[in-house]
């Protein structure tokens, strides 16, 4: 019971019975609980009998008090189930992370060797493609991302977490800049991160998954997990895949997920059904309006229809977490993010130079400028 969601006196009464019934025997204290509720357990006398006052609908005026009660006594409850003693099964499996070395991964040669001598040739002549295409690819500095652990000193899994920030100590939240990553590269990280991180909360205990929850936020969705299609690339298929399996099953072990995107419409269907609560900013795109309407409640329709007039920070706002659909402002936050909008005229109407040379810089192609060394000074003669 939530006696702070206008419970009645009568209907506290009556759950505050179910709750002593249920764990009388148990050892557990419930005398908090007991003196809270006791206004409500007094007893009136009518045709000669004893029963209970009828408070005819009154609410409690001491939800708190209550409230407190229960908390303390869920609390209690909990430490009396028993933890899990049986260990957990350790299973290595080919989903298991294990550290391969850059130099491994290009070396082919250990295939051939590991055949008999009969099979050698014909392994060798497939290999041959193999080759070519894992040179190439260790050779695109695109993809260093994926084969830069040597030189980052990630050696084990361990390693890894920790580079995300899982230390004893370290901040709540870590932020993965994938912005600057070429946009064939982008699908497979995002893959290998969900995956990663479902796989690891699936290996908790079953009494430790629902301890320090995880939250993933995916900034601009669309890019890597867009519905399925026929001509989908590999790269898109693993990110959605990922993404919704964490959708599916993340709850149960303690993940979750924030989806952000200005085009929901090309998101997978199989997350945004899994989604219970939604943040709708202004909207122009009609395909984006039409897919909300058809997901909503139909009481809240009519407040979609202001999506596309919305003010900077305002939003419709619907779902389990709030008991109406709502127009909200969302508050500005103290350390405002850097995402102005441009003004064309006022820009323009000054003469400006645009930082090519900065940009270069940024792009690899133009060296960034060292300090000079100071002129060594001759003796005189």
């Amino acid at each position: 019971m939530n006696p702070r969601r206008g419970v009645s006196k009568n209907v506290c009464r009556e759950r505050y019975r179910a709750i002593s019934d249920f764990l009388s025997g148990t050892g557990i204290d419930i005398t908090a609980l007991t003196t809270a509720v006791s206004p409500y357990l007094v007893k009136e006398t009518k045709d000669n009998k004893q029963q209970d006052k009828n408070f005819y609908g009154e609410p409690v005026v001491n939800g708190t008090v209550i409230a407190k009660a229960l908390q303390d006594l869920t609390i209690a409850i909990e430490s009396k189930i028993p933890k899990s003693s049986s260990p957990i099964e350790i299973t290595a499996t080919g989903d298991t992370p294990s550290y391969i070395s850059t130099a491994a991964v290009g070396n082919t040669a250990s295939l051939v060797a590991a055949a008999s001598l009969e099979e050698s040739s014909q392994i060798s002549q497939h290999l041959t493609t193999l080759r070519m295409r894992l040179k190439t690819r260790l050779s695109d500095k695109r993809w260093s991302v994926f084969t830069n652990y040597d030189a980052l000193g990630v050696k084990d899994a361990l390693e890894w977490f920790k580079s995300l920030g899982f230390t004893a100590g370290g901040s709540k939240v870590t932020i993965i800049d994938l912005s600057m990553l070429a946009h064939e590269v982008l699908p497979f990280i995002c893959a290998t991160v969900g995956r990663m991180l479902l796989e690891a909360r699936e290996k908790l205990a079953a009494d430790q998954r629902y301890h320090s929850p995880w939250v993933i936020a995916l900034e601009e969705a669309h890019n890597y997990a867009r519905p399925a299609r026929q001509d989908e690339d590999r790269g898109q298929a693993q990110s959605r895949k990922a993404f919704e399996r964490i959708a599916k099953e993340g709850r149960k072990f303690g993940l979750s997920l924030i989806v952000a995107s200005q085009r929901p419409s090309e998101i997978s269907p199989t997350i945004i059904s899994q989604c219970a609560n939604f943040f709708s900013h202004r909207l122009q795109n009609p395909d984006d309006i039409d897919h909300f309407k058809r997901i909503i409640p139909r009481q809240a329709q009519r407040l979609l229809d202001q999506v596309t007039v919305l003010a900077s920070g305002e939003a419709i706002v619907f779902g389990s977490a709030v008991h109406v659909p709502s127009r909200v402002q969302i508050k500005v936050p103290s350390q405002e993010p850097s995402s102005v909008t441009s003004a064309p005229y006022a820009d323009w109407s000054e003469p400006q130079n645009f930082p090519i040379a900065d940009v270069l810089k940024a792009w690899g192609i133009v060296e960034v400028d060292k300090p000079s060394a100071q002129p060594s000074a001759k003796p005189a003669e």
